[in-house]
């Protein structure tokens, strides 16, 4: 008889066996036995009828002499065929073996093996299912799978990571699908972060490509077939390690010096003195006790703004805050060193304002050092003329102090006042007219952009678009020698789900025209998150989860990491010292660390 055609059958399966090689299909109440004949042909070897139908086949090699047996997926049980000894099958019967669709034997406690399925409760292990006393089944994840295989992800020399594989459900013709690597951790199962590819057509595959790596063999079309390699440089962690209470905002920075990430939280409240304290670090991502306490720096103070920079040659980083009192008649800037015996103060600059002074980082002098621009209004700076008001004929006028980058802090301020033009307020330095230099961008009803003289001082601002983004980040995504901006806009009048876009600007003296590349953005950055020399374009969506974008081919295409916590901001940042790239998210009264795992 003719053989089936892939398509027809339930499932398949490639079985090992000491004189051939088999070809397993599934039917409506049956499977088929075929092999490859003398003549090249595909010739039926057997045929087993069965008493329910198969939903699906599982090779695996249960004593581990490189012979393999079949598990048979029916609808409300399971059958062991071992060593293809169809007359002898055994059933497996419990809830958690009904509806499954694919097994795989993975270690367990020695010496057993225990089993991951995809079954209707999901993703689940069954522990040494085919041992003589089974354990109970734990569901791993309820959204399920429908693929399993076994990599080498940590390149220990085993293949004893799982990779899920999982449809996420066609939207607008587009199948996604979403690919969550699992490591035995501590006697227990462990997720990394989830992979999600658009554009998928067909059924997928996980196979191994080139030196180990990952790689999803898809159909791009229905005559053209991808492998595409999933590696993005080292996994990113997304398994909540540590969680603080809410009500505080949390600094990364290593303030101890023994290389273990540690947190500065701060609780600024208008009505009353902060609260400040540490969670210092234990190396793993875990953090010890926290006490916050109210007269850590002063009673009778709220902080503002705070950043953590490495400022001199002792291995501790150094805090850089902006501390206003509750009389509302000063503000100052101070750093704070930290000490054996405890912290260390040292004001840079007092203001005898209440209104809010900002400070942005940044080597203005392109001597590789840090430098501080503090931007206040006219009247904040002390010691310094009155100088005219803060608004002129429709112009801002801002009085700002240059604290230049020295060894060991800073040198003394030097005063000036910046016409920003139409503009409110500033929002950031960057590097956005591609002369190397610092610029100063500012925003009112649109960007203006004040060019960098490399000294702390800027040329008027001039107009750069009419967009006005809630967050930006700037790169230069098309690699055409010139920076461009990422800029997340708000859109209200727009419709729902569309009110929160990522717009792409080409670089140049002005920006080009606004491109939307992403919809359901909160917050965005770039950075080269892998090492190719390639940026990478860092989204925050309304999703709860890190869309990671490239340029390719005159498009974006971005891939999904599910990640726990709402980040209402997000920045890369290097935040446990080891040369990768990391992730830090800001929420409503939450702090999300992601680090890139070696």
């Amino acid at each position: 008889m003719p053989a089936p055609q892939p398509s027809e059958p339930r499932a398949y399966a490639v079985v090992h066996a000491a004189d051939r090689d088999r070809l397993v299909f599934a039917g409506n109440l049956s499977i088929q036995v075929l092999h490859l004949g003398s003549d090249g042909a595909l010739a039926v070897e057997d045929e087993v009828s069965l008493d329910d139908f198969p939903v699906g086949l599982s090779a695996i090699d249960l004593a581990g002499d490189g012979r393999t047996d079949l598990v048979v997926h029916l609808s409300d049980s399971m059958l062991l065929i071992e060593d293809l000894q169809f007359d002898a099958p055994r059933r497996i019967d419990s809830p958690a073996s009904a509806r499954t669709t694919t097994l795989l034997l993975v270690p367990g406690e020695h010496p057993r093996r225990d089993a991951l399925v995809c079954a209707n409760p999901g993703l689940v292990l069954m522990p040494d299912l085919f041992g003589p006393s089974p354990g109970d089944p734990v569901v791993l994840d309820p959204l399920g799978c429908e693929r399993l295989a076994l990599f080498d992800l940590d390149d220990d020399g085993r293949r004893t990571e799982v990779v899920a594989l999982r449809p996420d459900g066609p939207a607008s013709g587009v199948q996604r699908v979403v690919l969550t690597p699992w490591h035995r951790d501590d006697h227990a199962w462990r997720s990394l972060a989830s992979r999600a590819v658009t554009d998928a057509f067909g059924a997928p595959r996980l196979i191994h490509r080139g030196g180990g790596r990952l790689a999803l063999l898809r159909h791009g079309s229905r005559s053209e077939l991808v492998a595409e390699d999933m590696s993005l440089g080292p996994a990113i962690a997304a398994r909540p390690h540590t969680r603080l209470s809410s009500g505080f905002g949390a600094e990364p920075g290593d303030f101890d010096g023994d290389g273990a990430l540690d947190l500065f939280l701060h609780s600024g409240l208008f009505s009353g003195p902060s609260r400040h304290g540490f969670a210092f670090g234990d190396g793993d991502g875990g953090f010890g006790p926290t006490e916050l306490q109210t007269d850590f720096l002063a009673p009778d103070v709220t902080s503002q703004q705070v950043l953590a920079f490495q400022l001199d040659d002792d291995p501790a980083d150094e805090l850089v805050l902006t501390l206003r009192s509750l009389a509302g008649d000063r503000t100052d800037l101070i750093r704070l060193d930290f000490e054996d015996d405890g912290p260390r103060q040292q004001r840079l600059l007092r203001f005898p304002t209440q209104r809010f002074v900002n400070f942005f980082p940044g080597d203005l002098d392109g001597d590789g050092r840090l430098d501080l621009l503090v931007v206040g209004p006219v009247e904040a700076l002390a010691g310094t003329p009155a100088g005219p008001a803060g608004n002129t004929d429709s112009r801002t006028v801002r009085r700002t102090a240059f604290l230049r980058g020295v060894e060991g802090g800073f040198a003394d301020a030097r005063w000036d006042e910046l016409d920003l033009g139409a503009s409110f307020n500033v929002i950031g330095l960057t590097e956005l007219d591609g002369d190397g230099r610092l610029d100063l961008l500012s925003y009112g009803f649109g960007l203006e952009v004040s060019s960098g003289l490399g000294d702390g001082r800027f040329q008027a601002s001039r107009r750069w678009t009419d967009v006005n983004p809630y967050d930006f980040a700037v790169g230069d995504l098309d690699r055409d020698g010139r920076p461009d901006m990422a800029a997340v806009v708000l859109l209200f009048d727009a419709p729902p789900g569309l009110q929160q876009q990522l717009l792409w600007l080409r670089g140049g003296v002005t920006a080009g025209p606004p491109r939307a590349i992403f919809n359901g953005a909160r917050s965005v950055d770039i950075a080269d998150m892998d090492g190719d020399g390639e940026l990478d374009l860092l989204v925050a969506g309304t999703d709860d989860a890190v869309h990671v974008g490239r340029y390719r081919d005159g498009a974006f295409r971005f891939e999904r990491y599910p990640v726990p916590g709402a980040a209402q901001m997000l920045r890369v940042r290097d935040v446990d010292g080891d040369g990768l790239r990391d992730l830090v998210g800001w929420g409503t009264g939450s702090s999300t660390i992601v680090r890139q795992l070696p």
